[in-house]
């Protein structure tokens, strides 16, 4: 069930705690054989070099947030999932820069963040804040 009842402040705090993992270093992307897109996302847009996936997290926006949601696998239903979509410029492996969303959903762990999603967007995600609503 998404879940949409955070302030701008809840998502910022959120926000604050995932860039200081990365910052860190302490974050990993989920790339196991159930994570397929993840790989070819990071393939096509040549984003092996962790620096690139970082400096794409770190600039993730209190505006990207969608939803969060609980871990649909059966033992972990506790766990929160939150579900970011920026739109960002990107170059691919044929060297043409396109405008992506990027579907990003991270699950918050005591020392650090894995992102268990990350690949271009399926379908359009709502957004829970607007940008000229903070203007």
């Amino acid at each position: 069930m998404k879940r949409v009842d955070y302030s701008f402040i809840d998502i910022r705090r959120i926000l604050d705690r995932i860039r200081y993992y990365v910052k860190e270093g302490s974050f990993s992307i989920a790339l196991n054989k159930n994570r397929e897109k993840n790989l070819q996302f990071i393939r096509e847009y040549e984003l092996d070099d962790l620096d690139k996936c970082r400096s794409l997290l770190l600039n993730v926006s209190v505006f990207d947030f969608c939803y969060s949601t609980s871990n649909y696998h059966k033992g972990y239903e506790n766990e929160v999932l939150y579900v970011f979509c920026p739109e960002v410029h990107l170059v691919n492996i044929l060297e043409i820069e396109k405008k992506v969303k990027v579907y990003i959903k991270i699950k918050m762990m005591h020392d650090g963040v894995l992102v268990i999603s990350f690949h271009e967007a399926e379908r359009t995600e709502k957004h829970l804040f607007q940008r000229r609503d903070y203007q």
